[in-house]
């Protein structure tokens, strides 16, 4: 017999898979396994179709519960409580443990997936082989969320991120955790009363270098490890790629609100190659650079153990705190602390579509930005330097043929054609060599913007879903099935929610600014050199001439 349930919340289906239901409905659920947070039933005048899991309740017995027309799932949340002792939370330092031998603390690490992989797109082609592999040019039609994967069509994600997230828990008053001082996330304003995170008060970096490869098991399991360093502590620790994978996956259950960028691709084969470590290293250099600079994230203590402990015990002691963490998802949104003296905008959903139609724009022009600047990098590393090359080849045939005794040639003429002809060769080999001193930076720092915009999709369906929410309490009030003292309580956590969005909003524009005029920047002196050099290597073989033009058989 098919389950049935009971319509907590109104409805209104807006794709043709989707059905409306209404509040006190009772439904005939006939596939629980949709995914996404949606199931199939059908209603009691025979339309069938799907509906958000969260908005019914199963009749217990098969018989439909009472409704008295207000639900309370609309209860106020608990009060919040900020325990000052922090217990359960101690800090796990490098002087808690001692140097232990003990080796087993990084097979927690070994497994056979990654947590990252169920979010990664098919690898791209690359325009050349000699382009690393990393290097992926963006195909016609991606754009996922970097956050939410599988193979559900988009009619069932609509309301995926809202709901996966804990924004819908959170807004029914549902969050439930107890937020200690130490976890508090402030929002404050900036001068012109926009939302931001708390600054960063004592700001860091850290370098990631030296990549090694290791192994264990006798060889048979091989590995490279990075060493990190924050600028704050100076001490080193070692990092695989395994572990900034389990990072990513904790970051993203963590901070709901923040919108993190993708690491870089994993890879089966060629991993080993030194091309390809230096490429994964420049852009694990930008990622946690991004992190680093992140208000909320660099002063999480996730990161923070993660970039400096180095005692294998106290680590593994950290990671499985981290994992058991219940200040994720919509506890999150209960470790916000806003400001009381400046009003929302009333106008949220409106600078949210405009921020969306900034980010598309922005979007398009980076996917053009990083085909054009492959392409640059296929031609400097295959044509121009084959084209210079075959010129520099052709001079020396030509200053051999000049050479030979039948030719009574002045060998200063000669050699200035042998000279122009090694100057060709010279200039093609820097060409080849020069795109990973400017071009291949750049396409770096469009890599990891592309990845920020990729999961703001994710944050946009957040608040939208959140601003919906509130519209349907209030059509509630309205019908007599809510309380106003209820839809307060709704519009209040919706602010919170919207407080986030603008706030990482602010962040992403100050960050965006700065890495672009860094990256153009960079991008247009190392190109200012290249050329300088080229153009002085062709003053000099053109000097070899003007000093044969200037001797005595031309005077």
């Amino acid at each position: 017999m098919s389950d049935q349930a009971q319509a907590l919340y109104d409805f209104d289906g807006q794709e043709d898979s989707e059905i409306s239901i209404r509040a006190g409905e009772v439904l005939t659920i006939t596939n629980k396994d949709v995914g996404e947070g949606w199931w199939e039933g059908r209603t009691p005048d025979g339309r069938k179709g799907l509906f958000p899991q969260s908005y019914v309740e199963i009749c217990e017995g098969g018989a439909a519960p009472a409704y008295g027309g207000q639900s309370s799932n609309y209860d106020q949340p608990p009060q919040e409580s900020y325990d000052q002792s922090d217990q359960g939370t101690a800090q796990y330092t490098n002087d808690n443990y001692p140097n232990d031998d003990e080796s087993t603390w990084s097979e927690d690490w070994e497994d056979n997936t990654s947590s990252q992989a169920s979010y990664q797109a098919p690898p791209a082609e690359t325009p050349s082989s000699t382009i690393p592999p990393s290097f992926d040019i963006p195909q016609s039609g991606k754009g996922k969320s970097a956050r939410v994967g599988g193979s559900v069509g988009k009619q069932l994600n609509r309301f995926s991120s809202f709901v996966k997230a804990g924004g819908e828990h959170f807004m029914l008053g549902k969050a439930d955790a107890t937020v200690r001082k130490n976890d508090q996330i402030m929002v404050t304003t900036d001068a012109s009363e926009r939302y931001m995170w708390e600054p960063i008060l004592q700001r860091y970096d850290c370098t990631i270098e030296n990549p090694t490869q290791q192994s264990k098991m006798k060889g048979l399991k091989k590995f490279v490890c990075y060493n990190l360093t924050p600028s704050d502590t100076q001490v080193t620790v070692e990092r695989r790629y395994k572990h900034f994978d389990w990072l990513y996956q904790r970051l993203s259950e963590k901070f709901t609100m923040v919108s993190l960028p993708k690491l870089p691709d994993k890879q089966a084969a060629g991993r080993f190659e030194e091309d390809f470590i230096e490429a994964r290293m420049a852009r694990l250099k930008l990622w946690i650079g991004y992190m680093c600079n992140h208000p909320v994230i660099s002063q999480s203590k996730l990161f923070r153990n993660f970039i400096s402990l180095t005692e294998q015990k106290a680590w593994k002691m950290s990671k499985r705190q981290a994992e058991k963490d219940d200040i994720v998802g919509a506890n999150f949104f209960k470790s916000i602390t806003m400001p009381a003296s400046v009003p929302l905008s009333s106008n949220a959903e409106q600078e949210l579509e405009n921020f969306r139609k900034f980010t598309k724009g922005m979007d398009d022009g980076l996917n053009h930005l990083t085909i054009s600047s492959h392409n640059l990098v296929r031609k400097f590393q295959s044509v121009y330097k084959k084209d210079f090359q075959d010129q520099g080849k052709a001079l020396t045939s030509l200053s051999v043929a000049f050479g030979m005794p039948e030719a009574i040639t002045d060998s200063s003429l000669t050699e200035a054609i042998s000279h122009a002809g090694d100057t060709y060769v010279k200039i093609g080999d820097s060409f080849c060599s020069q795109t990973k001193l400017d071009i291949l930076p750049l396409i770096d720092t469009v890599w990891l913007h592309k990845g920020v915009l990729d999961s703001m999709p994710d944050l946009f369906h957040i608040q939208t879903g959140a601003l919906r929410k509130v519209k349907e309490c209030r059509k509630l009030v309205e019908e007599n099935k809510m309380t106003s003292s209820d839809c307060g309580g709704v519009a209040e956590r919706c602010d919170t929610i919207v407080a986030c969005m603008q706030s990482e909003i602010t962040h992403f524009h100050q960050e965006r600014s700065h890495d672009f005029a860094l990256a153009m920047r960079d991008y247009l002196q190392g190109q200012v050199e290249f050329y300088s050099q080229v153009t002085e290597q062709l003053r000099e073989a053109q000097s070899k001439f003007d000093a044969y033009l200037s001797g005595p058989q031309y005077n």
